[in-house]
């Protein structure tokens, strides 16, 4: 059971969808996350299984989940526990993808059947030519947003590419590229051709660790081009990564609480009477930007903990599919808020370094 529903919450959570409701999106998909996560705790203290852990990462988890107890019992200008109505990403969905870290499967990427994912690329392309795209004419699909969508097929795309056979490359490799064309991703686009180049030197035979550098120098590098940007694509970025670290700053050492990043953000733009003020914005669209609002300097350096930890483990098991996700989804973390389906495999994917078993 335990497997079949990490499987579920990786590949199948994205196409929870209900057009039925006023917010059909992201909060079916968060309500069937935290249900299954429910779940595998249930069943794991059901059959007392063990969890062997590496300390000083679950010490860094333990830090976190600290901070935000104590950002609830704060005064802090509306903390919203559970996340705004669209996207529902508070306390509680941290809580639970925290503990989702701990009980998941321990997937090793090469269990995965390519085919599994290969369809929900597949289905990901449908879904966006068959639900209406967003005021700009940019496809959404079963995500709601087109990042969002980028992000997704960006993470699946490696869990195919390196278990199946060399048409089934080409054709996925196609497919993404049409789902980033259909969604106007440039951060989908930046993210495809890193995680590209990630494929190129393992071919090539390069040290992963050397690759490992490589890539994040790339992604580092990345963050240049909203300064540089004068064609409008990064939609203002530089000023909501500015309002952003202000808004950090004012609680810079346990941040204002999961969920709460758009208050204090909304409250800074308008003390600064900077363009921010005017647009809805309920994330730095950037994560580092985001863990600092909403937890400070220390649960930002415990959540880096965490990161360092996981590629560490992923590095050391040599689960290339994982790593190369991995690198997709925090370049498109740099410039997007994403849906709980990223946040998903990002939890996963952290949960190889809080668990693992040697050191």
């Amino acid at each position: 059971m335990i497997p079949a529903i990490t499987v579920f919450l990786l590949f199948i959570l994205p196409f929870i969808y209900l057009p039925w409701m006023n917010t059909p999106f992201e909060p079916p998909k968060v309500f069937v996350a935290e249900f299954l996560i429910q779940l595998l705790l249930v069943v794991t203290v059901w059959k007392w299984k063990k969890i062997m852990v590496y300390k000083p990462a679950f010490i860094a988890l333990g830090v976190i989940a600290i901070i935000g107890i104590w950002n609830l019992i704060q005064p802090h200008e509306q903390l919203i526990v559970f996340g705004n109505v669209f996207r529902l990403q508070g306390t509680v969905l941290m809580v639970h993808l925290m503990a989702f870290a701990l009980v998941g499967q321990r997937l090793k990427p090469k269990n995965i059947p390519w085919m599994v994912p290969f369809i929900a690329i597949v289905l990901l392309l449908l879904s966006a030519l068959f639900i209406p795209p967003n005021q700009s004419g940019r496809y959404i699909g079963t995500l709601g947003e087109p990042n969002a969508l980028a992000a997704v097929a960006v993470v699946l795309f490696p869990f195919v590419f390196f278990y199946s056979s060399r048409k089934i490359k080409i054709v996925t490799a196609l497919l993404v590229t049409a789902l980033l064309y259909l969604t106007g991703s440039h951060s989908g686009l930046i993210a495809f051709c890193i995680e590209l180049l990630f494929v190129i030197l393992y071919r090539r035979q390069w040290r992963l660790r050397s690759i490992l550098a490589i890539c994040f120098i790339c992604i580092a590098l990345s963050y240049v081009l909203p300064f540089i940007d004068v064609t409008g694509v990064f939609e203002n970025r530089l000023e909501i990564w500015k309002t952003g670290i202000l808004a950090g700053a004012r609680y810079p050492f346990t941040g204002s609480g999961f969920g709460n990043a758009e208050n204090v953000m909304r409250t800074i733009a308008k003390a600064n009477e900077n363009p921010v003020q005017y647009a809805y914005v309920d994330s730095a669209h950037n994560v580092f930007i985001d863990w600092f609002i909403q937890t400070g300097l220390i649960g930002l350096s415990a959540f880096i903990f965490l990161i360092v930890s996981a590629v560490k483990a992923h590095t050391r098991s040599k689960h290339i599919p994982a790593l190369v996700a991995f690198v997709g989804y925090i370049t498109m973390a740099s410039f997007n808020p994403l849906s709980v389906c990223s946040l998903v495999f990002l939890w996963w994917f952290l949960g190889e370094g809080i668990r693992a078993e040697e050191r």
